[in-house]
Parts: structure tokens; sequence; C-alpha cells
């Protein structure tokens, strides 16, 4: 078995573990790595409405050719505020459908 060891980064405060799934994101949309993100259809999207904020990238993914799967942060997560990006609105805004999720935006660590 191999053993890794996690570097937290300017995204990931590695306060909690972080949980990430592998989303499909929906043909035509470029998302980077911290946006916050809705999902309908079960196909990831970019967040527009407090209401559907479903996660966070966790990578960069350009969906323009077609329907590309990528990773999300999914919970149990302590994101940094300043590296968030939201199409509509900012971090005050989404905080508590996040926490509802238990992803918690935080302002350092």
């Amino acid at each position: 078995m191999a053993v890794t060891t996690y570097t937290p980064d300017n995204l990931d405060t590695a306060v909690l573990p972080g949980v990430t799934i592998d989303v499909t994101v929906l043909s035509g949309q470029v998302l980077v790595r911290g946006q916050a993100v809705a999902v309908s259809a079960g196909k990831v999207s970019e967040l527009l409405t407090t209401g559907d904020f479903y996660g966070v990238m966790n990578e960069d993914i350009d969906a323009t050719a077609g329907d590309t799967v990528g990773s999300m942060y999914y919970g149990a997560a302590a994101l940094l505020k300043s590296e968030l990006v939201f199409t509509t609105g900012d971090a005050a805004e989404f905080q508590e459908a996040a926490r509802s999720l238990g992803i918690y935006f935080v302002e350092g660590v």
C-alpha cells in the first residue's frame, strides 16, 4: 500500500480532510479550481443561485468539446474564501448552503 502525504495549498487548508467526488461537467462549461458549482440532471455547471449550491471544483475543467469528468469538493472541507470563484454573488451569499454540505469557507489558518 502506498502512503501519500497531503500538503495544503492555496485553496484547501487541510483543516478538514476534504471529501472529493468525481462528477460529470456539462458540455460547454469551462470551470476553474475553487469555483462553486450546481448540478442538474446529474451534470455539474456554474452556480447561479444560492439554492443550487452543490460543491466546489477541485480542478480546472474545460468541457467545451463535450461532457467531461472532473473532481469537486463535496463535503468535509475548509476552503479559503480568497480562492473561491462565484459566477454570481460571493462567499457570504453561499456560505450557509455550503455549510449544510460540510464545506466551510475560511479566512485563513
